[in-house]
């Protein structure tokens, strides 16, 4: 959330933020030196899809573990062979997402429509030092999606990012924006991916104000557009209209270090979203009381935040008024050097396609074995609803309904040559809802090919 805390992927926020070795068994837990064993397992989500839910909110915590920023901006700049000039440079070039999807409309049971997809994209990362305590980074991916018969779906994407870090003795800064466009999920209601654009920019600022106790505080903006694509564009079921908005949001509280492995802290958040084709709907801001838990040791690693939200209308829109718990978690254990285990957890509320919004809410789990040094199986297992209560607004009722999802799945990553690693996933969601016509599966085989030496955990 902050800038000494880890990095997270927010809506389509850059790729490439969290690394992760592969490419040997885990030595012995106590002799392992605590910045090769954080280089191994901080994970990567390269083949997660970027989701649009929700606000700007601290609602949900990376599923993985992860490294504070200046930790991993150092590392990167001191470990980096190409250089030009004062810029470090990675080089990358990835294939994701290759393989088949049962359903890429993620339509009702007898209307599926199935296709063979890939993603490949390449680029670079760049670091510029400005001294021994001020950084200014980057990144430039353009991409592109093709399917083999739906043709019109084949689309150009990118992630450009730039930020200023300012790591000094007693505080931490970071300024910095990124413009984004890909396929995503404007909710976790449909398995209908869209064109996402997100603009978005953002400030942060950590101080410590003693040994232990520090204050953070920090701002953000984003724009958020949505397209269809395709001739089958306007049989999606999608109202794309729905989700145009902007947000902003806006955090402060304080942190105490209990140990240099675990810290707890408690913050207010301010939220507030503006609707450009339905404000009198779908305008409102929230008020959020948020408690974190944080602790990284090389066996165990923690991550919690939780607490309470108020959502009320804004601007005199319709938007349902409401107040819950929400927060996330996620935990890895290694139960030897060669097993991982991981637990998450989601409670949140997001837009509905209807209704103006739902209470989501997941619970999972996975495990990762190493069977040999180049080869980490991988699986998992969640279980959650989609709960809409009974709404009416603009003199339209929508009735209750309550969709239980499950998803799960698994697969493996191969570091086949030096850096190269294939990665093969097979997963499977299931929708079944209260309301009829709605139950749907979707069955995606993926593969995908990276040279960064990095497992897929």
């Amino acid at each position: 959330m902050f800038s000494n805390e880890s990095r997270r992927m927010e809506r389509s926020a850059p790729a490439g933020r969290h690394k992760g070795r592969g490419q040997a068994a885990i030595p012995s837990m106590k002799l392992l030196p605590h910045r090769l064993w954080r280089k191994w397992l901080t994970v990567s989500a390269l083949l997660v899809p970027a989701v649009g839910l929700g606000q700007l909110s601290t609602d949900a915590v990376p599923r993985q573990r992860t490294v504070p920023t200046r930790t991993e901006v150092k590392e990167e700049v001191e470990n980096r062979r190409f250089r030009l000039g004062p810029f470090r440079l990675i080089p990358i070039f990835r294939l994701s997402n290759a393989g088949y999807d049962s359903n890429v409309f993620g339509r009702p049971k007898g209307q599926e429509i199935g296709d063979y997809t890939a993603t490949a994209t390449a680029g670079v990362r760049w670091f510029v030092p400005v001294g021994t305590k001020i950084y200014v980074t980057g990144q430039a991916l353009p991409g592109y999606t093709w399917y083999k018969d739906l043709t019109d779906q084949r689309t150009f994407q990118g992630v450009y990012q730039t930020s200023f870090l300012g790591f000094f003795n007693r505080a931490s800064l970071e300024i910095g924006g990124f413009n984004s466009k890909g396929l995503s999920y404007v909710s976790s209601e449909t398995e209908t991916r869209v064109v996402q654009t997100t603009l978005d920019g953002s400030a942060r600022l950590e101080v410590d104000v003693a040994s232990n106790l520090s204050l953070f505080g920090g701002a953000e903006v984003a724009r958020l557009r949505y397209g269809l694509v395709g001739s089958r564009a306007n049989s999606s079921g999608i109202d794309i209209n729905q989700f145009q908005r902007a947000e902003g949001a806006a955090r402060g509280g304080v942190r105490y270090r209990i140990s240099p492995a675990w810290d707890v802290s408690a913050a207010y958040e301010k939220t507030q979203t503006r609707f450009v084709d339905v404000p009198s709907l779908r305008d409102n801001q929230s008020d959020g009381y948020v408690l974190g838990l944080h602790y990284d040791r090389p066996r165990f690693f923690m991550n919690l935040s939780g607490g309470y939200r108020q959502g009320k209308p804004y601007n005199g829109s319709s938007f349902a008024p409401y107040s819950t718990a929400t927060g996330s978690y996620f935990a890895s254990y290694f139960l030897t050097r060669r097993v991982e285990l991981k637990a998450y957890g989601l409670r949140r509320v997001s837009y509905g396609l209807i209704a103006s919004q739902f209470l989501e809410s997941r619970y999972g789990g996975g495990i990762n074995v190493q069977v040999h040094p180049k080869i980490l199986l991988q699986g998992f297992g969640e279980s959650g609803t989609n709960d809409f209560s009974a709404a009416t607004s603009a003199g339209i009722s929508t009735p209750g309904r309550v969709d239980k999802v499950n998803n799960y799945g698994g697969g493996f990553s191969w570091n086949a040559y030096r850096k190269m690693v294939l990665t093969a996933t097979v997963t499977e969601s299931n929708y079944k809802s209260t309301a009829p016509g709605l139950d749907r599966s979707v069955v995606r085989f993926t593969t995908g090919i990276s040279f960064d030496g990095q497992f897929s955990r």
